[in-house]
C-alpha cells in the first residue's frame, strides 16, 4: 500500500489549504479527501479536545494509528499517480512529528 512522497507543512493561515485543494486537481497526484490527518504528530496517542477553535478542528479528525493512515491512502495504489501527498500544518509544531517523519 503506498504511503505519501511528500507532505505540506506550514503554519496556519499561510496558504496550505489552497495548495492542498490545487494539488488534489492535479491528474497524476494524490492527496487523500481530508486535510490534516496529522498521524505524525499523534501516533498512538488518545486526542484530548480540550481546546476550542482552531486547536479542536486541528485534531478532531486526526489519525492516530498506522493502519488508519494507510487506508487514507488506499486508492493511491495506482501506476497514475507521480505523487502522493497529505497537509498537516500541525507538523511544523511538533517535535514527535520531526522525528516521525
Amino acid at each position: 500500500m503506498p504511503l505519501p512522497n511528500f507532505l505540506i507543512i506550514g503554519a496556519a493561515k499561510a496558504g496550505t489549504t489552497s495548495l492542498f485543494y490545487y494539488l488534489k486537481q492535479h491528474p497524476e497526484i494524490f492527496m487523500p479527501e481530508q486535510k490534516e490527518l496529522n498521524f505524525f504528530a499523534f501516533e498512538n496517542e488518545e486526542i484530548q479536545l480540550n481546546g476550542h477553535g482552531d486547536i479542536q478542528d486541528a485534531t478532531v479528525h486526526s489519525v492516530t494509528s498506522l493502519t488508519e493512515y494507510k487506508s487514507r491512502f488506499s486508492l493511491a495504489d495506482d501506476s497514475r499517480f507521480k505523487a502522493i501527498g497529505e497537509a498537516s500544518p500541525v507538523y511544523l509544531f511538533s517535535d514527535k512529528a520531526a522525528f516521525s517523519i
